[in-house]
């Protein structure tokens, strides 16, 4: 078994038994005894991981079975999200470069051009790069991250939202990105942490209960990564972190974190929902995001806000 792409230990205890299939072979979660990262293991090859980013990944995918409606119709709802962002942004950084790496169909990108950023991203699916470039007319590179010999023009800001936990290597994607960061600027790095989370190891157990009481709300299981019988998830999420593992590997590379901010989405099937169950699981999501934003709890998205040291040579992690 290959050691954690954390801290290098090779200690690994089971977290979650055949959470994830593709291609007829089981994948589980294992966590780290020695820094607490959860991880898919075995580890699937590069092929592997490519053919998860198939067109259909943006009709039903790309947000964790959060949304209803495909990534490329959900700018109105996404316009929110993506405010709050760039407002943080702003608050820790002037207007001024900002890259994107894994920029999907180029949204988020096109609400920073809006507001005076001079912007540039990659995507490494084809339509994506092809939305963003030809509907949005953004500069937009297609290419795999972190791609070994090629180079990004320093930027003020980096953002990786929702990327880190797809790769092969964090530790790698960090170092890349790092080159990617001017001496000083800013790396903004979103995570979802739900299954590396109390809630998730709370809920396990109770799913097949529910399920035997004729429990029956299927997207909103789907959304908690517990799927109805005889449907699988395929391994989109190769890490699942947590505030201290991700602060780890961000000072691993020189990073001061200034800020995070934590939230729990609540799945989109829920916001208009009828009946006893999907109203009482609305409410119960208001309130743990209000409880992660005002007391940092995660569960849900961890977004964190990092300075890069002026004097941290890019992609100059310690050993570990």
């Amino acid at each position: 078994m290959s050691p954690c792409d954390l801290c290098g230990a090779g200690d690994l205890a089971s977290y979650a038994a055949r959470m994830y299939a593709h291609g007829g072979r089981e994948y589980d979660l294992m966590r780290c005894r020695g820094c607490g990262l959860v991880q898919v293991r075995p580890l699937p090859d590069a092929a592997s991981i490519a053919s998860l980013y198939d067109d259909d990944y943006f009709e039903k995918d790309y947000d964790s079975c959060l949304s209803e409606a495909s990534y490329f119709d959900s700018f109105p709802r996404l316009l929110a999200r993506y405010g709050e962002l760039l407002d943080a942004i702003e608050a820790e950084q002037p207007r001024g470069s900002l890259y994107e790496i894994g920029c999907a169909g180029g949204w988020f990108l096109k609400l920073a051009r809006d507001r005076g950023w001079r912007v540039r991203g990659q995507e490494i699916t084809a339509i994506g790069a092809r939305h963003a470039t030809e509907t949005l007319g953004l500069d937009v590179q297609r290419a795999a991250f972190p791609e070994p010999g090629t180079a990004i023009e320093p930027a003020d800001v980096v953002y990786l939202g929702h990327v880190l936990e797809h790769l092969a290597s964090p530790a790698a994607g960090i170092a890349a990105a790092t080159a990617a960061v001017r001496p000083g600027g800013l790396l903004v790095v979103e995570v979802p942490t739900y299954v590396a989370s109390a809630w998730f190891r709370l809920l396990r157990p109770a799913v097949p209960l529910l399920r035997a009481t004729g429990f029956d709300a299927g997207a909103l299981l789907r959304a908690l990564k517990f799927p109805p019988p005889g449907e699988t998830i395929p391994p989109f999420h190769l890490y699942e972190f947590q505030r201290g593992t991700l602060e780890r590997l961000l000072s691993r590379f020189g990073f001061r974190v200034a800020r995070s901010i934590a939230r729990v989405p609540k799945p989109d099937g829920l916001a208009d929902a009828s009946g006893l169950v999907p109203r009482t699981a609305g409410l119960v999501f208001d309130a743990l995001d209000s409880a992660a934003r005002r007391f940092g709890a995660t569960g849900g998205n961890l977004t964190v806000f990092a300075r890069r040291s002026a004097e941290h040579a890019a992609g100059a992690g310690p050993e570990v």
